[in-house]
């Protein structure tokens, strides 16, 4: 039932349109008007979060060319990974291009704030195939079976990431932004991204289903990660109004970290804390009633 709890808390999330610039019903007389115009504090929300995303991806890099091997990494989860960032990367491209185009005529001052959420996209992008690129590097057994999977995986991400940015130069150079070609192409690639990054998380999901128990998963780490999930999902709603595409990736790893925290909760300290409590309780009567014995036995004798 709580899970149901969850899903419909977080509706309100996913009815967003976004800023269609192709909406001439709301033209008027300002030829930006789908500009949004952000706070001073809507700005250092989204430059602080455009900063961490990067920082936070840091370590693991910094990990692999220290220890100079990348062993413990899943070549198959780092794959997922980074076609999940070309997907959200496409989608926000092509539904953020209006602004970037707004830019030579509005100023940088007034258009970059509105695609704050865009470059965290591609920071995320850059990022992952710099950990895949380490993690191909600096691969131990290069003789292997799992090597020759890592670097086929490598090949169809080159060529996966070329392919769709030529798609994306053309949807937006030669058919159009206002298209239902270019608009489409948006949406499915948003979608797509959405199903990654839920089979990302599935495998950890059940198994902490599974085996009831949160395992070596900090509690702390993934809560933080739950909040910062939140605060990203609120900047792209309510600051740059992305669209429910864009933001659909974000809304399936905010519900998916918050199951997990959930069953950390119960299974580590609250079926824990009850287990205890009931071992108390059967050990109890039995302590009591040693103790009665003894004062019997001392008394005959």
């Amino acid at each position: 039932m709580k899970y149901y709890f969850i899903l419909i808390t977080f509706i309100p999330f996913v009815v967003s349109s976004g800023i269609d610039a192709c909406d001439t019903e709301h033209s008027g007389s300002d030829e930006y008007w789908y500009v949004p115009d952000l706070s001073t504090f809507e700005i250092i929300i989204g430059s602080l979060i455009l900063i961490f995303t990067t920082v936070s991806i840091l370590p693991q890099i910094i990990k692999i060319i220290r220890r100079k091997t990348s062993e413990g990494l899943s070549p198959t989860y780092l794959f997922l990974m980074v076609c999940n960032q070309i997907f959200a990367t496409t989608n926000s491209t092509i539904l953020n291009f209006p602004f970037m185009e707004s830019c030579s005529d509005i100023g940088l001052s007034k258009c970059l704030p509105p695609l704050l959420s865009y470059f965290q996209f591609v920071s995320l992008v850059i990022m992952g195939f710099i950990e895949y690129t380490l993690f191909l590097l600096f691969y131990q057994d290069k003789h292997s079976r799992i090597f020759k999977r890592v670097i086929l995986y490598y090949i169809i991400i080159i060529v996966f990431f070329i392919f769709t940015a030529i798609m994306v130069s053309i949807s937006l150079t030669k058919i159009g932004i206002c298209e239902p070609f270019t608009y489409y192409f948006a949406y499915i690639f948003g979608i797509l991204s959405s199903v990654v990054t839920f089979v990302e998380y599935l495998p950890q999901l059940w198994k902490t289903f599974s085996t009831k128990s949160g395992g070596s998963m900090s509690l702390s780490a993934n809560t933080f990660q739950t909040i910062g999930f939140l605060v990203v999902l609120c900047f792209m709603f309510f600051s740059t109004e992305q669209h429910i595409t864009t933001i659909l990736s974000s809304v399936v790893s905010l519900i998916q970290h918050s199951l997990l925290v959930i069953m950390q909760i119960k299974y580590d300290y609250i079926d824990f804390y009850l287990c205890n409590k009931h071992y108390k309780k059967i050990e109890s009567p039995d302590i009591s009633q040693n103790e009665e014995t003894k004062r019997l036995i001392d008394s005959q004798n």
